[in-house]
């Protein structure tokens, strides 16, 4: 039975994982998702009617002692095919009150015997209502990843039969009035009688379900279960997802981490006035590609490449070519300063704090873009190069910081009237900033002009 609520819940698109956890300089999440409500309505519309066929040929046992085979159906008005009838679908509209699907236009239309003779009845169904609404999650997997997750669930099932008509074929004997009061609280009374064989996973009931419709309702509710935020109205449905609720699995927040991102006020952009809705919208604004750089600019360790080496079988080849011969076509002082054939090893890192010290006017390592499509990425780095002159004796031959700057542009080219495409274009490549210092904590100018010139060519 929960598993078939379930899917009924994905009617509201995974509005799942609702959650407390806030970077404390983020207005928004730094991923957002913005899907049409249009096109949610649209894809349950695909085949809702078909839900319809479930009401079909429902019998009433509980009136066996005065009716024999009494059945009945639920249809569309008359005039109305039911093969293109779609209930009123409703994502947090405040003018209907409530969220999930209706019907207030639908009839009962049935049939039975009486002492022998056969005869029809018929009824509005003035109100057939699912309500949907939200509770806690109970899935562990997701549960992990956002502890205040929420998932979309059934909450009520309203049913409300009108006056029952008695066809003219019914034998005219003075019960009528009681035999119309017992028609419409029995049928009343089946329609959820089969409402709850459906969520109980009564097969039969659940062939006529429209998957078609649920399915992609599916996909959006697990999408949800993973968002930090989501809001609804009758235009959209939006998701935000933070990439530092499933670092936190991981490890523990940097405390210099959320003074680092940005306070950055996205909005979505409505459509122009003679365009069409968009389907979906995506923001993945700057944030997002900081906060997972800044795992490495926070980190305040060193790594050795000989032993990265080591650990790949295919990359521990390379191991004997790291000596003062191979470093010396780069840098010829160094065969100047040590023997030929020493091992080296480069020790490098991200650490801002390091890198700060003598690149004081260098930006912290990111990704930046403004309002024009300008873009940005600075990368730091220190490389701490050590020489082997005796067994287990390392000697720091050079420490080198260095900043690198990539920037470029994106831009959108309409190729058709109904057809745009983005395009990024790189613009420059190079090195901003070097310092090179010897074992003495000298200068290396030489040597940051030879490898500045040739990287910025």
């Amino acid at each position: 039975m929960n598993t078939i609520k379930r899917v009924t819940g994905m009617l509201m698109f995974g509005l799942a994982a609702v959650s407390d956890l806030a970077t404390a300089d983020q207005l928004k999440p730094p991923v957002r998702l913005n899907i049409s409500s249009e096109l949610v309505t649209m894809l349950f519309h695909r085949g809702d009617q078909r839900m319809l066929d479930t009401f079909t040929d429902v019998p009433v046992p509980d009136v066996a002692n005065l009716l024999d085979d009494c059945r009945f159906s639920l249809k569309t008005s008359e005039g109305v095919a039911q093969d293109s009838y779609d209930f009123d679908f409703s994502i947090n509209d405040p003018d209907k009150g409530f969220m999930g699907f209706q019907a207030t236009d639908l009839r009962v239309v049935g049939s039975a015997n009486i002492r022998d003779t056969h005869f029809g009845f018929e009824a509005p169904c003035k109100l057939l209502r699912v309500e949907v609404g939200l509770e806690a999650e109970d899935v562990e997997e997701i549960l992990q990843v956002n502890p205040n997750a929420k998932k979309p669930a059934v909450t009520d099932f309203k049913i409300e039969v009108g006056e029952v008509t008695l066809g003219d074929d019914f034998p005219k004997d003075g019960t009528e009035g009681e035999l119309k009061a017992l028609l419409r609280a029995e049928v009343e009374k089946e329609i959820r009688n089969t409402y709850t064989a459906i969520w109980d996973g009564d097969i039969d009931k659940i062939a006529n379900m429209p998957v078609e419709s649920f399915l992609p309702m599916l996909a959006l509710r697990h999408i949800g279960s993973f968002s930090k935020e989501f809001s609804l109205s009758p235009d959209s449905i939006e998701y935000g997802f933070d990439p530092e609720m499933y670092f936190e699995r991981m490890r523990e927040t940097p405390k210099k981490k959320k003074g680092l991102l940005k306070a950055i006020d996205s909005e979505f952009t409505p459509p122009e006035e003679d365009e069409d809705s968009r389907m979906f919208s995506l923001i993945v604004d700057e944030n997002a590609m900081n906060s997972f750089i800044l795992d490495f600019v926070l980190v305040e360790k060193a790594f050795s490449l000989r032993e990265y080496f080591m650990m790949d079988p295919k990359l521990r080849e390379m191991v004997p070519q790291m000596n003062t011969d191979a470093l010396g076509l780069v840098l010829p002082e160094i065969l100047q300063e040590y023997k030929s054939g020493l091992a080296v090893d480069f020790y490098a890192s991200m650490s801002h704090s390091l890198i700060a010290k003598q690149l004081p006017e260098t930006k912290v390592s990111g990704f930046q873009m403004d309002k024009n499509g300008n873009l940005r990425f600075v990368l730091n780095g220190s490389v701490t190069l050590l020489v082997q002159k005796e067994r287990n004796t390392w000697e720091e031959a050079r420490s080198i910081f260095a900043s690198v700057t990539a920037k470029g542009k994106v831009v959108t080219k309409e190729i058709s009237e109904t057809e745009k495409v983005m395009v990024i274009f790189p613009k420059a490549l190079e090195l901003t900033s070097l310092k090179i210092f010897n074992k003495e904590e000298e200068s290396q100018t030489m040597e940051e002009m030879v490898l500045t010139s040739g990287f910025n060519v």
